[in-house]
């Protein structure tokens, strides 16, 4: 992505493709997981993702991620999610929603 997209979020919702996923991943799906997961880390390094985390209580509900991110268009944020790892190998479902931020604490959002 370029300097295009700033201002422009999106936030991604992102849910396992089955149960156990996130707590007994198979060899190759943990692989993937940490592909998906150095990806969040370099997109929030170059500005790209603003925050990224997931639910951790698992025990009670399915997990849920999400990934705030700007891109300039849809059809960018799109993009961008399906080239993600994970998503790319079906291992998680995403669903895109436009977003806006409305303010956060100290440094989360680059600002010290």
């Amino acid at each position: 992505m370029t300097d295009a997209h700033k201002g422009t979020e999106w936030i991604a919702f992102l849910t396992p493709s089955r149960d156990g996923l996130a707590s007994a991943p198979t060899p190759e799906e943990a692989a993937l997981i940490g592909a998906h997961f150095r990806r969040l880390v370099q997109a929030a390094e170059s500005g790209d993702a603003v925050l990224f985390g997931r639910t951790t209580d698992e025990a009670e509900r399915p997990p849920m991620g999400i990934v705030v991110f700007r891109a300039a268009t849809r059809e960018d944020a799109k993009a961008w999610m399906a080239d993600d790892p994970a998503v790319d190998a079906g291992l998680m479902r995403c669903e895109i929603r436009p977003y806006q931020i409305a303010g956060g604490a100290p440094g989360v959002l680059g600002d010290g």
